[in-house]
Formats: C-alpha cells, structure tokens, sequence
C-alpha cells in the first residue's frame, strides 16, 4: 500500500513514529490529512504535536539564530504542528477522548506553545511570503477560536494563563495586528461565544495578575501602541454593528460589545499614555454612538429583558469611564463632550422610554424599581457634570436628544 494512499484513507503508525522522531515530511502528511479530515486526528497525532512544541529549543535562539542549520528544523516541526493543532480543535467535539488529552496538554504546556505561537508569527511567518495565500488576522483568529473553545471547558489547569507573559503577548498581538488591507483579527460571529479575541482579553482582564501582563504586552506590540490599540478598540466597535447585521442575536450583540467598553475602561484606569490615546482618537463618542446604534433595535415597554439589562449596564459603564478621567486637566470635560457626541443623551433617553408608566396600581414592580433606581444615578451623575459652559454648549446642540430625555423623565417621579 503506497504512502499517499495510507495518508488519504487515514494516518498509519509508521507515519506517526516517523514524524516523532522529527521528520518534517511525515508531519507535512500528517498536517495535510487532519487539514483534509479532522475526524482523522488521534491520541497519537495529539502526542507528536505536543511533543515539537516543547519550548526548550526556543531558548538556544537567544544565542544563535532561529534560522540556523540547527534551529530551524525545531521551527519548521513546531509550525507544522501549530497548525495540526489548529484542525485538530475542529473534531474535538466528537472525540471526549482526544478533547480530554488536548486540554490536559494545552493547560499544561500552555505557556510554551504560546512561545511558538508568538516565534511563528515574529519570525517564521514573515519568511513565508506569499506562500501562505492567507491573512495573518485568519490565522491569529484560528488560534483564538481554539483557545476560546478549550477555555470554556472550564478546565482547573487554565489558570495559568493569567500568569503566562507569552500568553498575554499572544492576546496583544491578536488585540494590535493587522492585515496587509489594513484589518484587524475580528471575525465577529456567534460561535464560541462570538468575537472570540475579545473575549479572551476580557477574561484574561478579570484576574490582575492577566490584566497586568497583558497591557505590559500591549505597550511592548508596537512603535505606537497606545494609538494602535485605541485604533483597535474604535474597529472592533464597528465589529460589533457589523455582527448585528448579518444577523446575530442582538444580545449576545450587546454582550460583545459591553466586553469591548470593560475593556476600554480598563485601559483607561491602567496608565495616562492609554487614557490620553483613547481620548484624542475620541474611543468614547464612537463606542457611545456604537451603543446608540444597537439601542435603536430595542424595543420599547416589552423589549427583550435581557438586552434592556445589558443596555443599562453599557450606561454605567460609558459614565464610568468619563469620570475615570483626571478632572484637573480637563480631559473630564473633553471626554464627557465625546460622550454627548456620541449620542449618551440619546441612549437615557431610550432607556427611559423603555420604563413602565408609574401606575400606583401595579405593585410587581421589584426588578423596575432597581432598574429606575439606576437610571436616576446615572442621569443625575452626569448632570452634576454638565455645568462647565463647555458642555452646556454640547447639549444644547444635542437638543432634540434631550427633548426625548424629558419626555421619559416623568416615568421617574
């Protein structure tokens, strides 16, 4: 039986002990046939993959070059292997057995396989040209999806990414790059939990040990990075409504999206060199005018609940990030005017009109009353705010906007 005939029907032992003992050519088979057919991938496959992502090589490349005679067959089994591990994600629904080992594996070598992964794209990749025939925000969403998907299995060992630096160097790297037509690695669909690299950020952010190293990455990524990321941000906004309109679930729409300005406020609070880029590329009136967009597609009274829920939430934390700028040089006021720009008047007056008629004869009013209660903070917060002539001149110039704020306000008393 000849090897290719093997290699098409399935992958044979001699074609896995081959490529453990190092041979590029069978990886290359085995790399072709999982590509072709994931259902082929095995326990064995699961080995040899794990075994070339051993990150103990990448340490001789601080001395010598990763192209070298010797290095670089290191760095051409660990990208054949990146990429079987990539397909082989696909079938891990199918397999518990081989989804068990994969996970066990990827918790356990997590930090050296985001090694390689960071190597493959820093060094590796550039080399390949054009060979490749596909952008690098397709390959670095690849790997986000599989990491997403590993990561939801909620396996005990995945806390150590909140403590991998090659880890948060990955997430930055997916968070700042883009392609050769100027995109970032976006991708926004339903799967995996929808927008699956702004997910990843946003749990890495909920432990500080992550959300430290990754915004340590993020300054590292790029000559400008503070600009970088901010342009970042402002396009996966626009991710967001493009996501809606093809058709996803406006809540789970909502939810991409309120990930997105958690996110932002976390860069605000963690350094001025953040917070100043995010507020001169004006982030705040485009992700407002974003939220605004959505809101629009609520309905009113009998709306979806849960949308409603995650449209207040999005208020507060709009507010929250204008008040977490420093008010003694102003950036307060600015960013408050980008929060009117954007339509925020809009928005409370939206969330307003969505409340039931104070009628004293409806007495289910429970989860109504903490909703209302909420809404008064957050327009009596930002009114307390909207004295500087500055913004008075902004709201007037959003007059019709406060008109329908008014019109809801009498819901409140």
């Amino acid at each position: 039986m000849s090897r290719a005939f093997r290699v098409a029907s399935g992958i044979s032992k001699q074609l896995i002990t081959e490529a453990s003992n190092g041979s590029l050519y069978s990886l290359s088979q085995i790399q072709r046939a999982v590509h072709s057919n994931p259902g082929s991938s095995s326990l064995d496959v699961a080995k040899v993959v794990f075994k070339h992502l051993d990150p103990a090589p990448l340490a001789r490349f601080q001395s010598d070059s990763w192209d070298s005679e010797e290095n670089r067959p290191h760095s051409d089994r660990a990208a054949k292997c990146l990429h079987i591990l990539s397909d082989i994600s696909v079938a891990l629904h199918k397999d518990p057995v081989l989804r068990d080992f994969v996970e066990d594996g990827l918790a356990a070598s997590l930090d050296g396989v985001c090694q390689w992964i960071n190597h493959y794209f820093e060094s590796i990749r550039p080399t390949l040209g054009n060979v490749l025939g596909v952008g690098v925000d397709v390959e670095l969403f690849a790997y986000a999806k599989l990491l997403l998907a590993l990561l939801k299995a909620g396996h005990p060992g995945w806390c150590v990414c909140w403590s991998s630096p090659a880890y948060a160097k990955l997430l930055a790297r997916m968070w700042m790059t883009k392609n050769a037509k100027g995109r970032f690695a976006m991708a926004p669909t339903e799967d995996n939990g929808g927008c699956p690299i702004q997910k990843l950020v946003f749990l890495c952010m909920d432990a500080e040990p992550g959300r430290e190293l990754f915004f340590e990455a993020v300054l590292m990524a790029h000559p400008d990075s503070a600009k970088r990321f901010t342009e970042a941000t402002i396009a996966r906004g626009k991710g967001c409504l493009y996501s809606f309109r093809i058709g996803v679930y406006l809540p789970c729409v909502l939810e991409f999206l309120h990930v997105l300005l958690i996110i932002n406020l976390r860069g605000v609070l963690y350094t001025p060199l953040l917070q100043r880029a995010l507020s001169k590329g004006r982030c705040l009136k485009e992700l407002t005018a974003d939220v605004v967009a959505l809101a629009q597609d609520v309905g009113t009274g009998t709306g979806d609940n849960s949308a409603l829920n995650l449209l207040h939430a999005m208020a507060s934390t709009l507010l929250a990030t204008v008040l977490s700028f420093a008010i003694e040089n102003d950036s307060i006021n600015r960013n408050l005017c980008d929060l009117i720009d954007g339509g925020y008047v809009n928005l409370l007056g939206i969330l307003t009109a969505t409340l039931p008629e104070n009628d004293p004869a409806i007495s289910t009013r429970g989860v109504e009353d903490r909703i209302t209660e909420n809404l008064i903070y957050l327009i009596s917060s930002f009114s307390r705010y909207t004295i500087v002539p500055r913004v008075i001149s902004r709201l007037l110039d959003s007059r019709s906007q406060l008109d329908g704020l008014l019109q809801g306000c009498h819901k409140l008393q």
